[in-house]
């Protein structure tokens, strides 16, 4: 019996995708730390919304029906909403992204996306130690769903799990997670490359 199989889907995902986090979150990561203005910090949101967004759209017709509270989850809105704190466009989406066949595919990635709340209050530190003159309501995003991210994490795992009980259902998510993340990786790379940094 392989963990997969004899676990919960949230603790499959999670052994079964560390490698592919830990390589998408060091490439974003180095970009982080590089962070000293307001329109480098501009930058890390346009590259993070260029993704979040056309993912949740090509999320929304599987996951909104299964999750009640999918809305208040969506990222690309606080996203949006720190861009034009900082007077900045609406970013072109990016084109590289995750295939999505079934609802098993995008309960995957919506737990890559989902999962990105849980960094936000340390970033939201950094970014903030290393820029202090940025506005504070441009942390939208990063604050995630401020005190109740534990409890809000742990409310959508419960939700995961009980959609994704058995193996094919939890194969499909894993699959689709790890290509979330190769995507989110390389779209991070190719941004900062086009862009000059």
């Amino acid at each position: 019996m392989n963990l997969e199989t004899s676990s919960k889907a949230s603790v499959a995902i999670k052994s079964a995708t560390a490698l592919a986090h830990a390589k998408t979150e060091k490439a974003l990561i180095h970009h982080i730390k590089c962070i000293q203005t307001e329109r480098e910090y501009g930058r890390l949101l346009s590259c993070l919304y260029a993704f979040n967004a056309p993912v949740e759209q090509l999320l929304e017709p599987w996951v909104k029906p299964v999750l009640a509270d999918y809305d208040e989850r969506r990222k690309s809105n606080r996203l949006l909403h720190d861009l034009h704190t900082l007077g900045l466009t609406t970013p072109p989406a990016y084109k590289r992204l995750p295939v999505i066949k079934d609802l098993f595919a995008a309960l995957g990635c919506f737990y890559v996306l989902e999962g990105s709340v849980l960094g936000g209050v340390i970033i939201k530190k950094i970014i903030r130690e290393q820029c202090p003159k940025l506005p504070d309501n441009a942390f939208g995003f990063f604050s995630g769903y401020d005190q109740q991210n534990g409890l809000q994490w742990q409310k959508f795992l419960a939700q995961f799990d009980s959609l994704l009980n058995d193996a094919d259902k939890k194969s499909a998510a894993i699959t689709a997670a790890n290509d979330c993340f190769k995507q989110f990786e390389a779209n991070i790379n190719d941004f900062y490359a086009w862009d000059g940094n």
